[in-house]
């Protein structure tokens, strides 16, 4: 048996293991309906995963825009002491 309950883990793969094994998912002893029910489970994991990546991507990017807006006026004085306008 595999140990479903650990710390690094998203709540929607903890509904994933939680329904397999209590299903019967991974012995092959699920009913058609236990199935369904286990293909609408895995549908919701696949969903939180793809917005997990996005909310990862998006806070990098609004990291990076942000630092850059910091940056952003110094670069404007750099160029007047070259003799730059």
């Amino acid at each position: 048996m595999t140990r479903i309950y650990t710390p690094n883990k998203t709540s929607a793969k903890l509904l994933v293991d939680f329904a397999s094994s209590q299903w019967g998912i991974n012995t092959g002893e699920a009913s058609a309906e236990r199935q369904n029910r286990f293909l609408m489970v895995y549908d919701l994991y696949i969903k939180a995963r793809s917005y997990a990546l996005i909310n990862k991507v998006a806070f990098w990017f609004a990291i990076a825009v942000g630092v850059s807006v910091l940056v952003w006026p110094s670069l404007a004085f750099v160029p007047q002491g070259f003799g730059f306008e």
